[in-house]
């Protein structure tokens, strides 16, 4: 819904693979490896970024 509303969007996952059909989509400008569990993961790709207006974090664990 973002990308729908003209965000530019950095999508992330700790699998890269989830995150290949995303690069197609227009609006996504950016498809990065990130565990939200690693602070220093997470500050390395803060740095990369000049300027957040919006933080969307849905970070989830499956157990089956």
């Amino acid at each position: 819904l973002f990308v729908q509303e003209g965000a530019q969007v950095i999508a992330t996952d700790i699998d890269p693979s989830k995150l290949q059909d995303l690069g197609k989509v227009k609006g996504v400008i950016k498809t990065a490896k990130l565990d939200v569990t690693k602070k220093d993961e997470i500050v390395a790709l803060a740095k990369e970024i000049a300027k957040i207006d919006i933080i969307f974090n849905c970070a989830g664990y499956a157990c089956v």
